[in-house]
C-alpha cells in the first residue's frame, strides 16, 4: 500500500524546482508528486516466524551437505538481515519528471541515465520501473496514483522507450514472499 499523504501533480507552466547542484530549473511542461518509496507488504507474527524457521533449515541442510559451519553462519546472518530489512516502513518520496530529468527528493537523474522504462502493477498499485544504462548503477522505481498514470507515463514517454514489463523469476519470488 501507498503511505497516507498528499499526491499532488501539478503542471504548471514555469514551475521552478531545485536540483541537486543547488540551480534552479525552469520548465514549461513538469510534473511533481509524492508517493510511498515501496509497497508496504504488512507481515503478521505468523510470517516472521516462518521466515526464521525457514532461514534455521536453510542454514542446517547446508551444514548437513556441506559440513560447513562458516557457510551456516553466513546465510543464517543474510537471512535475518533480509528478516530486518523486512520491517523497514516506506517513506515518503517526492517526485517530479521534465524536461531535463527526473527528480527523486531533490536528486536530479538525467534520463541519459536511463535506457527505457517498464510500467508494471503490482497489488493494485501503479508503478514506473527505470532500467539504468549503468551496470551497477540501481535501477529505480517510481509510485503514483492510478489517476496521475496518464500524464507520468504520457510526459515520461517523450523521453525514454516504453518496454513490456519482465517476466524475471527473482522478482516474482520476492513478490509472492512480500518482499
Amino acid at each position: 500500500m501507498l503511505m497516507d499523504g498528499q499526491n499532488t501533480v501539478t503542471s504548471e507552466d514555469n514551475l521552478v524546482a531545485d536540483d541537486n547542484k543547488g540551480q534552479n530549473r525552469v520548465d514549461n511542461n513538469s510534473i511533481t508528486w509524492s508517493a510511498s518509496e515501496f509497497i508496504d507488504n504488512t507481515k503478521n507474527f505468523s510470517w516472521y516466524l516462518v521466515f526464521l524457521v525457514t532461514i534455521l533449515v536453510i542454514s542446517s541442510l547446508v551444514y548437513i551437505f556441506t559440513h560447513s559451519i562458516f557457510s551456516s553462519i553466513v546465510i543464517f546472518i543474510l537471512g535475518v538481515s533480509l528478516l530486518f530489512m523486512a520491517t523497514r516502513r516506506p517513506k515518503e518520496v517526492s517526485y517530479g519528471i521534465d524536461e531535463q530529468g527526473i527528480l527523486i527528493n531533490n536528486t536530479d537523474h538525467p534520463f541519459s541515465d536511463f535506457k527505457s522504462y517498464t510500467l508494471e502493477s503490482e497489488g493494485g498499485l501503479d508503478h514506473i520501473f527505470l532500467v539504468s544504462v549503468k551496470r551497477f548503477s540501481p535501477d529505480k522505481t517510481i509510485y503514483f496514483e492510478s489517476q496521475d498514470k496518464d500524464r507520468i507515463v504520457s510526459l515520461l514517454g517523450q523521453f525514454l522507450p516504453l518496454e513490456p514489463e519482465s517476466n524475471d523469476p527473482i522478482e516474482r519470488i520476492m513478490k509472492r514472499i512480500g518482499l
